[in-house]
């Protein structure tokens, strides 16, 4: 028990010192002399002298600075952590990280560390999410971690979005789509002409070559196929939209994961389910339907906001509530 205490207060000590420290960095202020920046502290001492164009504030102990175009970052004492001679530095990312370009190509350095965990070399590098970043060199795309490792080489004519929920992402060589999973190694082989992303378990795929829309799973095994004629789309809440006739004139209505037509398709448009319910579209008008493809807002809206307690509508160029504002008790009662 002694120990636990011990340690509790330990751990205690480090995180208020830890505080203190942010706050004392937090407090260092800019100011201008003779048109150039420097920074005080609370006691307006000079830490910095005014020399720079342009600074940021300081975060994560760290600044950017500006001179004659060229960018740079010292740390609260003034002192240079990234030398003054790059093009342009991204802030500090949550990995500690930050971008640095120069002459037209992109790098990455760890702040705290001072390495340079990949050399500047990319042509288009993005932020890391996850402990992941997009990179592209020689017009392909690839995938680096936070040690500077082509975890996915460059190989790709197109990697898309990385930065989203989904853990499947979609790449594309020569023409052809496939899955790379979470650790961003391809997982499901490059095969499809066209593919959508993963959604409510489920990715709609045309395999090249095949007139036939199917939905696989993460594993790359197909599921479902499409009902012929149909033009499905995504799932969500274990419906997806199905669409049927031309563009200038489809019908719309929803199908389940075992393929049936569970909605009839004979709205002139509709949106994906979203809290149990989807918009529909009739005459011209929006409203919404259950699961059970009942109505339960009538068709009178030119437009509509997704489903939910604050939805709203609109009608005669006015937008109106479609439901009752909850009662000041309701909300206490949720709160509590």
């Amino acid at each position: 028990m002694y120990r636990i205490v011990l340690l509790s207060l330990l751990a205690f000590i480090i995180h208020t010192t830890s505080f203190a420290q942010q706050q004392q960095t937090e407090r260092l202020q800019r100011f201008r002399k003779n048109g150039l920046y420097g920074f005080i502290n609370s006691s307006r001492d000079t830490v910095a002298a005014a020399q720079w164009d342009y600074v940021d504030d300081f975060f994560a102990g760290k600044a950017r600075v500006e001179y004659k175009s060229k960018w740079g970052m010292i740390n609260a004492k003034g002192a240079y952590v990234i030398p003054l001679e790059y093009d342009k530095i991204t802030n500090v990312s949550d990995e500690g990280i930050v971008r640095l370009t120069r002459n037209g190509l992109i790098g990455y350095k760890h702040i705290d560390s001072g390495v340079m965990i990949s050399a500047i070399q990319w042509q288009e590098a993005g932020p890391f999410y996850k402990g992941f970043a997009m990179v592209r060199k020689d017009n392909h795309y690839g995938i680096i971690n936070t040690q500077g490792v082509e975890v996915c080489p460059a190989i790709y004519d197109y990697i898309y979005d990385i930065s989203g929920p989904q853990e499947m992402v979609r790449v594309k060589k020569d023409e052809k789509l496939g899955f790379i999973n979470a650790a961003r190694k391809l997982a499901i082989p490059l095969k499809f002409s066209y593919a959508e992303d993963f959604s409510d378990g489920l990715a709609l795929v045309q395999v090249v070559g095949s007139e036939v829309f199917e939905y696989i799973d993460k594993t790359g095994k197909s599921i479902l196929r499409a009902p012929a004629g149909i033009m499905p789309g995504k799932f969500a809440e274990g419906y997806a939209l199905a669409l049927k006739g031309n563009t200038d004139a489809y019908k719309a209505g929803f199908i389940n994961k075992l393929g049936k037509i569970v909605i009839p398709i004979e709205w002139n448009d509709a949106t994906e389910f979203h809290n149990g319910h989807a918009a529909v579209k009739r005459n011209g008008k929006w409203g919404y339907i259950n699961k059970t493809g009942k109505l339960v807002v009538d068709t009178l809206y030119d437009e509509i906001t997704p489903y939910s307690k604050q939805a709203k509508g609109k009608r005669n160029g006015r937008w109106e509530n479609l439901f009752e504002p909850e009662t000041p008790e309701e909300v206490v009662d949720e709160v509590h």
